[in-house]
């Protein structure tokens, strides 16, 4: 074979060896994987009668990425959703419809959006919202505190939300022993005493629970001098629902901490912590001494302490710093034990097993003691506007989070399944539970307060309480807020039944976190100040027997130097028996060999008969009899101590 002919095969040979390198690469280059960079759903609401259906769509960008997409239902027992959009409602309920891309982004994370599913029991009218006017969105009793003497009368008015929805609202009392309420809301005053009256919309919100509000009535006795008849031989029953007395502060010391100070929360131990935006934590005394500033943090933004007294920091992170958002975790000296990373950390709460929930990214992410991962559970879709921020636990160990983009709170069981989702205010910022275990929500963009059940019913929403921040509720229920945008730190209290107690301004500037230590006294961090400020709680005095705290529904009094307190209370705790003479106004208590006697308004008492003078008479304060502390502790064989400086009262057992 010539040189020639060779090269010519050869050449031949290399060119059919390229083209099938070329037909076997165009599969290949046919199949290209378009990266996804998001996904709408459409409609992003809908609301549902029970067995009516509707399609779904998806569209997924860039538009010619693959529009291929999986769906699935958050809660296939109140909707369900087939392969192609299509949804069927099949109970009462709430539930979240969601497409999920079938490929990826250029990190590997499939895109997701969903739809908020709301369905209802189908209607004779058959038509969403009802016939009779749109869905209901709240409900105010006007007034809101009822001060009535027994026998009389007042009508309260509930006005719904919004004016054309069904105003239709039904009446009712938890006491009616002291208050009841017809149907046109007539409140009657029977007998001294506290109520709580509630009106409950007849129509719902689009999830299908209505509305309620409720106010208290404070009944006293009828007289024409002041005192307090009564008929039969035993002084009026006691009645267990009187709230505490509305508590006053009085703007007590500022203290300077770091820069930009959010998160509040006090140890055991009273020392005050303090999660500073821009500076680290910094520990407080009781006394307001600065303890110790601690560095490293990545913009914090939540605090939390375990039962240990372990110190957790939810740092939010900043981008612009190539700052990584986490949780650090402090032993109570100030070592840092840890740091373990969190998606976007904000809000924080500590369960009773000790494990850390953490708001951020997507949901919550649950760490153990130890600061290991555990889970990272969803509330809904980042598309939507979802953006976990508060975050506390309630006494079943469920976890309650708010999502400040959207107008919601999610409710999580402790393994982390989704137990419902409550609509609230706009942009929910901070949630607290009350002793009742209601969850108290923060609405910042509302300017209110919405108070939830613990089966996440709404109560109530509460108005006034200007751009509403941080929260925190006392041992009786009073429930603190800040206003984040007061120039002269405002912090509003409110009782357990919404109505303003009292507004206080600490001095500072943009009050944030807010905290209440064991004594009642309230620590509220100034953000633009760099400030904390103490509310000093006005004192009560306290009455101990053999130890034990005698509760009052009125405070002790100092008259003329001497203690008075609540007559029946005080008794019962001595183990005396009680009668009541309602002709003239006289008590008798007898224990064991012991007959005391005692007369409104007299400065003279019995003992077995034998006169006593006494320094101070008994006293009748909004219905209800005080009488002399020492004079019928000692009678009854008792010592009597009094610690002025913490204003307690000690009753103990003689020799």
């Amino acid at each position: 074979m010539n040189k020639r002919v060779f090269w010519k095969r050869g050449l031949l040979l290399l060119i059919s060896l390229l083209v099938v390198l070329a037909m076997t690469a165009t599969p290949a280059f046919a199949t290209l994987v378009i990266p996804v960079t998001g996904v709408t759903v459409s409609p992003h609401t809908l609301n549902l009668n029970v067995g009516a259906t509707s399609t779904l769509t998806a569209t997924v960008a860039p538009s010619n990425a693959s529009q291929a997409v999986t769906w699935s239902s958050s809660s296939t027992s109140v909707a369900t959703v087939n392969s192609s959009g299509v949804v069927t409602a099949v109970a009462a309920g709430q539930a979240y419809i969601t497409a999920t891309t079938a490929d990826t982004n250029a990190n590997g994370t499939p895109g997701t959006d969903y739809c908020d599913v709301t369905v209802t029991a189908a209607t004779t009218s058959g038509t969403t919202p009802p016939a009779n006017g749109p869905w209901v969105t709240g409900v105010t009793i006007s007034p809101r505190i009822l001060n009535l003497t027994v026998g009389a009368t007042s009508t309260l008015t509930a006005t719904v939300a919004p004016s054309n929805a069904n105003q239709a609202v039904t009446w009712n009392s938890d006491n009616t022993g002291v208050a009841t309420v017809d149907s046109n809301g007539v409140v009657t005053a029977v007998a001294p005493g506290y109520a709580h009256i509630t009106a409950t919309t007849v129509g719902t919100w689009s999830s299908g629970n209505p509305s309620a509000d409720s106010v208290t009535v404070d009944v006293t006795a009828a007289t024409t001098s002041g005192t307090t008849p009564s008929s039969g031989s035993t002084p009026p029953p006691a009645t267990n629902t009187a709230p505490a007395a509305p508590k006053t502060y009085t703007v007590g010391n500022t203290y300077n901490v770091g820069n930009g100070p959010e998160a509040i929360a006090i140890d055991s131990s009273g020392d005050v912590w303090v999660a500073n935006q821009y500076d680290g934590v910094t520990e407080l005394s009781n006394s307001g001494a600065t303890i110790g500033t601690y560095k490293g943090f990545a913009d914090p933004d939540g605090i939390a302490i375990d039962a240990s007294g372990n110190v957790w920091v939810a740092n939010g992170g900043d981008q612009s710093n190539n700052e990584v958002a986490s949780v650090t975790e402090l032993s109570n000296s100030g070592a840092k034990l840890g740091n373990y990373k969190v998606s976007d950390a904000a809000g924080i709460a500590i369960d009773a097993s000790g494990n850390a929930w953490v708001a951020g990214g997507p949901g919550v992410t649950e760490l153990s003691s130890s600061g290991a991962k555990l889970g990272t559970y969803d509330i809904g879709s980042e598309s939507y506007g979802v953006e976990p921020q508060g975050v506390a636990i309630d006494s079943s160990g469920d976890v309650w989070v708010t999502n400040y983009g959207g107008d919601y709170v999610t409710e999580l069981s402790s393994a982390g399944a989704k137990l419902g989702t409550y609509k609230v205010g706009d942009e929910p910022y901070a949630i607290a539970f009350d002793p009742s275990g209601n969850a108290w929500v923060t609405n910042w963009n509302d300017n209110s307060v919405t108070e939830l059940s613990s089966s996440g019913a709404k109560l109530g929403t509460y108005s006034g309480v200007n751009s509403a921040h941080g929260i925190a509720i006392d041992s009786s229920g009073d429930v603190l807020v800040t206003d984040s945008t007061s120039n002269t730190g405002t912090v509003y209290e409110l009782s357990n039944a919404g109505a303003n107690l009292g507004t206080y301004n600490d001095g500072g500037t943009y009050p944030n976190g807010v905290a209440i230590d064991a004594s009642g006294d309230v620590w509220v961090t100034n953000w633009d100040s760099n400030t904390v400020t103490e509310l000093k709680v006005a004192k009560t005095i306290q009455v101990y027997v053999n130890g034990t705290l005698v509760p009052m529904d009125v405070a002790p009094k100092i008259v003329d130097g001497r203690i008075l307190v609540q007559m029946r209370p005080i008794f019962e705790a001595l183990g005396a028996t009680l009668q009541w003479n309602a002709a003239d106004q006289t008590i008798t208590a007898t224990e064991g060999n012991t007959t005391i006697k005692l007369q409104i308004g007299s400065t003279t008492a019995y003992k077995n008969g034998a006169p006593v003078t006494l320094a101070a008479p008994p006293i009748i304060v909004n219905g209800h009899t005080l009488v002399p502390t020492r004079f019928v502790s000692e009678a009854f064989g008792y010592n009597v101590t009094y610690d002025a400086a913490n204003m307690r009262v000690d009753i103990t057992s003689g020799s």
